[in-house]
């Protein structure tokens, strides 16, 4: 199998820097490092969790063995195929292909000169390979029962030699598994239509075999598309995600883990880490995460993702102190050159420089008025530039990358408050070049020093990273408690609030402490409007206001503005 797509963020470049700069070292808590790491190198333990988490799922097609494939000489055999089961198809999933070509290639089932070829070809580190036999196979299979309904079938753990040297696995026993009803929802957007069960194999972590339990998943038929026998199409593949957390300078950061290939191998290539604010629930864009060789921001402070075990159980991420002086596009680098002329109605001729906003927080913004999530992120910008904007603690900059006339009429109606550059669409746009821009929108979170801290901050990212920075004292926090409607309600032991109302942004608006209650302003005509509460994500009634109504089955209370 391939993984569905592979997101591989764009080099850096190297540019002059503006000024240089050195970070203050920021201390691991214990239980972040473990004992005996040298400093500033972090082992953190990743803890298995069943499902996506927030991430984009990854699938692939269940399609029957090409015995015209070069490889398939290596494939392991399968026997005990179910009795009953009619148009029975299947394939064998190898959890790690390398290990699983090198074994064959050892008993002599396929040509070893092609197994070492392909090796060199994608610079495989052969210190993952063992002489030892390893169980690496999981099975998923598909038929007919006899009550017409199309079947299941996800088996491990069971492969072993034969005499001839080819790994068989023996499916005698296994009961298969109605599949979900196409009518129940698309496999693919509904996580809840699908098979899982737990498989167990075995993966060589460079000095010994080692058991490895995880979850796989099949889903379909699909409702759409067909193999070209006229098979239906199933999508199948892994269904865990690794999480793990770690405190530095007395502030916790999560960490969230996947493996962008349909096995269970973390190979370098297709392991994606997020590390930041807690992200349940929400789905994570993937240029919000980073690959081994990459960087990323925790404590102000830049780590290269160095390694990752085999089976996902650790990490290691190492401090790069260098990369505060060096320029580029990821987080923990040095901002490129930004030097225009701003461009909009109020800010029209006027000078913009990075550098001139030195020990500021700044947000850079690469939009277009015809980018549909551009368009939609910006009332939560505008939000965020109504508390914290304007001040010498935060600046935002937007460059356009589309017609003149399209931006002067987009920033006419929408009365848009922070500078915008205007980079008109071709080829040779050198801001784009500069910043490594290939899609939009792409988003930059500068520190006061001018070192990217985060990448891709939508929605209410940008607003939460302020309020953890820059905080509610002076303007901010008059703004913040400004509007027609203000909620203060105590939650002593609540780890968040959110709210969702009429008068709120679309999703859950999150609440900030502030004198020990959870506490937001808004803007909102007069009458009655709907909210509901939401403490740790769990929906409660507001326990300060006893006014409610019930509509179709959901509670809601109700708040009045007064003409």
């Amino acid at each position: 199998m391939i993984p569905s797509h592979i997101y591989r963020l764009s080099a850096a470049r190297a540019l002059m820097l503006c000024v240089a700069f050195i970070l203050v070292a920021a201390d691991a808590s214990p239980a972040a490092s473990r004992t005996g790491a040298p400093a500033d190198t972090l082992i953190i333990t990743m803890e298995q969790f069943k499902g996506f988490g927030p991430f984009q799922p990854t699938s692939a097609f269940l399609r029957e063995r090409d015995q015209e494939n070069s490889w398939h000489p290596a494939e392991p055999e399968v026997r005990g195929i179910p009795e009953g089961l009619t148009d029975f198809f299947y394939q064998v999933e190898m959890m790690d292909f390398v290990q699983h070509a090198w074994q064959s290639c050892l008993a002599g089932l396929i040509d070893c000169d092609m197994v070492r070829d392909a090796f060199r070809s994608r610079d495989v580190d052969t210190t993952r390979l063992t002489d030892s036999f390893v169980d690496t196979y999981v099975t998923v299979g598909t038929g007919i029962g006899d009550d017409g309904q199309r079947m299941a079938i996800i088996h491990s753990g069971g492969a072993y030699r034969g005499a001839d040297g080819r790994a068989i696995i023996d499916l005698t026993g296994v009961e298969p598994v109605p599949l979900p009803d196409p009518a129940s929802g698309n496999p693919r957007r509904d996580r809840e239509t699908m098979v899982v069960r737990p498989v167990a194999f075995e993966l060589f972590d460079g000095k010994e075999i080692i058991s490895v339990t995880d979850w796989y998943r099949m889903s379909g038929p699909v409702p759409f598309g067909s193999l070209e026998d006229d098979r239906p199409t199933l999508v199948v593949g892994t269904y865990s995600h690794r999480e793990g957390k770690l405190i530095l300078s007395d502030r916790e950061f999560h960490i969230y883990m996947n493996n962008r290939f349909t096995a269970g191998m973390y190979h370098p290539e297709t392991t994606y880490l997020y590390a930041g604010q807690h992200r349940d629930g929400i789905w994570l864009k993937e240029d919000q995460l980073i690959q081994l060789g990459e960087n990323v921001c925790l404590g102000n402070k830049p780590y290269r993702f160095d390694w990752v075990s085999a089976d996902g159980s650790e990490i290691r991420l190492v401090h790069e102190p260098d990369l505060a002086h060096q320029p580029g596009t990821q987080a923990g680098y040095h901002v490129p050159v930004l030097e225009a002329t701003a461009f909009n109605h109020e800010h029209d001729g006027a000078h913009v420089s990075l550098c001139a906003l030195r020990g500021s927080w700044v947000y850079l913004n690469f939009w277009g008025t015809w980018c549909t999530s551009c368009v939609e992120d910006l009332p939560f910008l505008e939000e965020a530039w109504r508390i914290f904007g304007g001040t010498g603690d935060f600046q935002m900059i937007g460059v356009a990358y589309d017609t003149e006339a399209a931006v002067k009429a987009f920033l006419r109606d929408k009365e848009i408050a922070w500078p915008q550059i205007l980079e008109g669409f071709g080829s040779d746009n050198p801001i784009l070049t500069e910043w490594d821009i290939n899609g939009f929108p792409s988003t930059f979170f500068i520190d006061r020093n001018g070192m990217i801290q985060k990448r891709q901050l939508s929605r209410y990212d940008l607003e939460r990273e302020l309020a953890r920075e820059i905080g509610f004292d002076g303007p901010s926090g008059e703004r913040f408690l400004a509007g027609d409607i203000v909620i203060k309600r105590a939650f002593p032991n609540a780890q968040g609030v959110t709210l969702v109302g009429e008068f709120s942004l679309p999703g859950r608006t999150p609440l900030y402490q502030i004198d020990g209650k959870w506490s937001r302003g808004f803007t909102a005509g007069p009458g009655d409007h709907r909210y509901r509460l939401y403490v740790d994500g769990v929906f409660t009634p507001d326990p300060e206001n006893p006014q409610t109504e019930e509509v179709d089955g959901r509670l809601y209370n109700i708040i009045t503005v007064a003409p």
